[in-house]
C-alpha cells in the first residue's frame, strides 16, 4: 500500500480522481527496470544502502514521487533478512562501558570499548559493532528479490496503489457487477466490510459503509476498503461510486471496467468443498436441484 503522502490525484469541481500513468509508457519503462536493476543489485545489502542508492537515482528527476511509488511496489517483491538480535542488550553493554571513560575524545578511544566489550561476550568487534543496531529496519539486509519479469506489471500494480489509496477517506462505496460477484463477495468478507447486497439485473449492487460514517476506527476500517478494491478489478463488468471526504470536503470517486486497472488478487475455487462438487453431478444427473454457492441447494423450478 501507498503512504498516504505519495498518493496523486487530481480534483475537478466535485470529482476526485487518482493520477493513473499509461502502463504502456516508455519513460516509466525505463524507469522501473532502473529502480529493479538499483534493488537486485543490492542484494546482500541493508535497507539503508538500498535507500542511499535509490535517493541518488531518483535525486535526478523532477517526478519524484511516482518514482518513489514504483520503489514501494517492488519493495512487496523483496525478502529482508528476520534475523533475531539483541541489540538492545549490546548497546547498554556498550554504553554501560563507555560511561566508565567518558567523555571520549578519539576513534580509538572508541574502538578500545569494543573490543573490551567484545571480547567479554565471545564476538570479534566487527561482529558487534553490526549488531550494534541490528533491530533497526535501515539495518536489516536484502535476501531475496522477485518482482514480475514486465515493467508494465509495476506499473499496472503502482496504478491500482494509487486507485485504492483514495479509499482511506471513503464514506459510502456503492458498487454494482455484473459477472465474477461470488470472489467479490468473499473478499468482502474477507476484509470484513459492513454491506449490503440486492440484486440488480444479471447482477449486484453493493453498499459498502465507509470508515467516515463510524464513529471509530476510522484508519483501520479505511485501509481494510483499500484493500478491497482489487477484488473487483477481477469482474469484467464493474462500476463504482465513492463518496471521499478529504478535508471535511466531499467528492464523488467514479471507477469502472474501462479504468484499466489490472487485479493481482487470486480468484477463487468454483467450488469450496466437497459437498458442492457432489450436488454438481447430482443436479446434471437428475436436474432437480440447482447449486448455491456457499453450500446451499435450492429446488429448481
Amino acid at each position: 500500500m501507498l503512504t498516504r503522502d505519495l498518493l496523486r490525484y487530481s480534483i475537478d469541481d466535485d470529482r476526485i480522481s487518482p493520477a493513473l500513468i499509461d502502463p504502456e509508457s516508455s519513460l516509466y519503462a525505463r524507469a522501473t527496470n532502473d529502480l529493479d536493476r538499483i534493488v537486485r543489485g543490492h542484494i546482500g545489502k541493508t535497507t539503508g544502502e538500498i535507500e542511499v542508492a535509490i535517493d541518488n537515482y531518483i535525486s535526478t528527476r523532477t517526478d519524484y514521487r511516482i518514482l518513489r511509488g514504483l520503489t514501494n511496489v517492488l519493495s512487496g517483491f523483496a525478502e529482508f533478512e528476520s534475523r533475531k538480535s539483541d541489540a538492545a542488550g549490546l548497546r547498554t553493554l556498550v554504553f554501560e562501558r563507555a560511561a566508565r571513560d567518558w567523555p571520549l575524545s578519539s576513534k580509538s578511544e572508541r574502538q578500545s570499548i569494543l573490543d573490551d566489550v567484545s571480547k567479554s561476550i565471545g564476538m570479534i568487534s566487527t561482529q558487534l559493532e553490526d549488531g550494534l543496531y541490528g533491530d533497526l529496519p535501515e539495518r536489516q539486509r536484502l535476501i531475496a528479490f522477485n518482482p514480475p519479469s514486465e515493467p508494465k506489471q509495476i506499473i499496472a500494480r503502482y496504478n491500482m496503489e494509487l486507485a485504492r489509496g483514495l479509499l482511506y477517506w471513503a464514506e459510502k462505496i456503492v458498487i454494482d457487477v455484473g459477472d465474477t460477484y461470488q470472489d467479490v463477495f468473499r473478499y468482502i468478507k474477507l476484509c470484513r466490510l459492513m454491506h449490503r447486497i440486492s440484486a440488480q439485473g444479471s447482477g449486484y449492487r453493493i453498499e459498502l459503509e465507509g470508515p467516515l460514517s463510524l464513529m471509530r476506527g476510522t484508519r483501520r476500517y479505511g485501509l481494510k476498503m483499500a484493500v478491497f478494491l482489487p477484488a473487483l478489478a477481477l469482474c469484467r463488468t464493474w462500476r463504482m461510486e465513492a463518496v471521499i471526504n478529504k478535508n471535511g470536503r466531499r467528492f464523488y470517486y467514479r471507477l469502472d471496467d474501462r479504468s484499466r486497472l489490472v487485479s493481482h488478487f487470486r480468484r477463487f475455487p468454483e467450488f469450496d468443498s466437497g459437498l458442492e462438487r457432489i450436488s454438481l453431478r447430482i443436479s446434471r444427473k437428475h436436474a432437480v436441484i440447482r447449486i448455491s454457492h456457499g453450500g446451499s441447494l435450492e429446488p429448481m423450478r
